[in-house]
């Protein structure tokens, strides 16, 4: 085996610290600061995703900080306008009603006027209309024909007891 002979032993050695050597330095001079800059440039990506996250959190916080305030400004005017629409339409109803409430009262004042003129209309006219019976009765039970002149004052005596 030629590893262990000692006259080659040396060339071995010799040639085994070249090709180390020129390892370690190709890794020194090329791998390592590819490594190192593809490094820094995915910690700089890193550092600058984290940032805009960040960014973007704070804006989104804002977002909803408006939004929630707008929110309770809507919910705030909306009731503010439901309240005044139901105070408007409690007047517009008390309104209706006030003025409902004074057209059936003239309605029944004239129903009431004209109840008692065809009330006295019918007192007047009735004398005529009970006179005209009890003389038709008068004639059909008695088989006498009075005049309506005596009916009218048998009629006139009655009420004057009435009274």
């Amino acid at each position: 085996m030629p590893q262990l002979d000692f006259s080659t032993w040396i060339g071995q050695f010799f040639w085994t610290t070249v090709a180390l050597a020129t390892l370690y330095l190709a890794f020194v001079f090329f791998v390592i600061p590819r490594m190192r800059s593809i490094f820094e440039r995915r910690q700089q990506k890193i550092d600058g995703d984290l940032r805009r996250a960040e960014k973007m959190r704070a804006e989104a916080e804002d977002i909803l900080q408006k939004y929630t305030k707008d929110v309770k400004m809507a919910r705030e005017a909306a009731l503010r306008k439901i309240k005044d629409a139901v105070l408007s339409a409690e007047k517009s109803a008390e309104l209706r009603v006030r003025e409902t409430k004074s057209k059936i009262d003239v309605q029944t004042k004239a129903l009431l006027k004209d109840i008692e003129k065809r009330r006295c209309f019918s007192i007047n006219n009735i004398d005529p209309i009970s006179i005209d019976i009890a003389h038709g009765i008068l004639k059909k039970f008695l088989h006498n024909d009075f005049e309506k002149i005596v009916l009218r004052r048998v009629l006139q005596d009655l009420e004057k007891e009435k009274i």
